[in-house]
This record gives C-alpha cells, sequence and structure tokens, in this order.
C-alpha cells in the first residue's frame, strides 16, 4: 500500500509539472459547442485502487470532452495564481474561469475542466486535463486548510490505452518555481482501455 501511495503522488507530480493554465472568457460559449467541433474526446475504464477515499473499489466509463487545448500564455497566468499561496483568491480564481471541455461518469453530470494539454514524454503524446473542482466529496476534501483550492486532474496516454485520475489534489509552488503536489486526500482511479473518438 505504501509503494502504491508512492507511486501514485510520483505520478500526480509527473502531472502537476505539466499542467495547469488560467483559461481565460471567451465568446464560444462551451455549452454550444458542437461535438464535431470538439478537439478531442476520450472514453476509458475507471478502476479504483481499493484504498481510501470515493475512488475506494469503484469501478465504470469514464468520458473526456476537450472543447479546446490550453495555450502557454494562460498555463503562465495560473501559475502566477498558485504562486500567491492564498487558498480563497486560488478558488475564486478557478471559479472565475471558463470550461474548456468536460469529464463525465455514469449518473453524474460531469466535471468542468479548466486546462488541456498535450506534453510530450519520452517521446510520446500524453494529455493532461484538470478540473477546477475535486471529483468527488471525499474524507478530508471538504475540511482543513486545503479546501479552498483542491482540484482534480487526469493523464492519459493514448498510445498504451492507459492513464490515472488523482481526484483531489493540492497544488504548491516550489521555491524553484515548479508546481508540486503539496496533499493528495483520496488514491487515484486506474484508467485502462482510453480510446479516442476523434
Amino acid at each position: 500500500m505504501r509503494d502504491e501511495r508512492k507511486a501514485f503522488v510520483s505520478m500526480t507530480r509527473v502531472a502537476a509539472a505539466m499542467l495547469l493554465a488560467v483559461i481565460l472568457h471567451s465568446p464560444a460559449d462551451a455549452a454550444k459547442i458542437k461535438r464535431e467541433d470538439w478537439v478531442a474526446d476520450y472514453s476509458a475504464v475507471a478502476m479504483g485502487t481499493g484504498h481510501v477515499g470515493a475512488a475506494s473499489g469503484r469501478a465504470g466509463r469514464i468520458d473526456i470532452e476537450v472543447y479546446r487545448w490550453t495555450t502557454a500564455e494562460e498555463r503562465q497566468a495560473i501559475l502566477e495564481l498558485l504562486a500567491t499561496g492564498d487558498g480563497k483568491k486560488i478558488r475564486a480564481g478557478l471559479d472565475d474561469l471558463e470550461d474548456i471541455g468536460r469529464v463525465r461518469m455514469p449518473g453524474q453530470s460531469g466535471y468542468e475542466l479548466i486546462y488541456a494539454w498535450q506534453p510530450e514524454e519520452n517521446g510520446k503524446k500524453m494529455v493532461v486535463v484538470a478540473m477546477n473542482r475535486p471529483i468527488a466529496s471525499l474524507p478530508g476534501a471538504t475540511s482543513g486548510n486545503s479546501v479552498d483550492y483542491l482540484v482534480g486532474v487526469a493523464i492519459l496516454d493514448p498510445a498504451d490505452g492507459t492513464g490515472v485520475i488523482a481526484p483531489a489534489v493540492e497544488l504548491e509552488i516550489k521555491p524553484d518555481g515548479q508546481i508540486d503536489v503539496a496533499e493528495s486526500a483520496a488514491d487515484a482511479l486506474k484508467l485502462t482501455n482510453v480510446k479516442s473518438g476523434k
């Protein structure tokens, strides 16, 4: 269990190093964007790790819709927001973002995406997305200092058909300017059978 949690924290740190951007308001209404105009969409099977938190023991379909990709300028803006270290300010900033996609699971209305990026790692194109909220209400995610700015993060490896979702993480800026995971309030959801609809 300790080794698995260590591997999960390592994975979320990789995601954090690649992710996050402020999505500036755009004239386009995301709710009116037609499916054929999405830049990407993925389906996968999500499996809980069997430990504590909302991800425990769950398995089911998950869909990720990406209406547009994040820009480098937008990413820099959210780095500056995170660097303030002010939880309430970060929370307010996240709430002001316009969604650029959605993560959906059966029986749920879904979660807004505020970030979508395609970094390359070891020659492979990955997909990193972030939500402005935790994926579910979790013990520890609704109390304590980290409640103001927990977010959900997902990493997809479409070539291998695998991925992972960190349902609730708190991000921080280290002294060297890099993004790091300060706290994780839930175990990861493993993604398998990742397929692109585009």
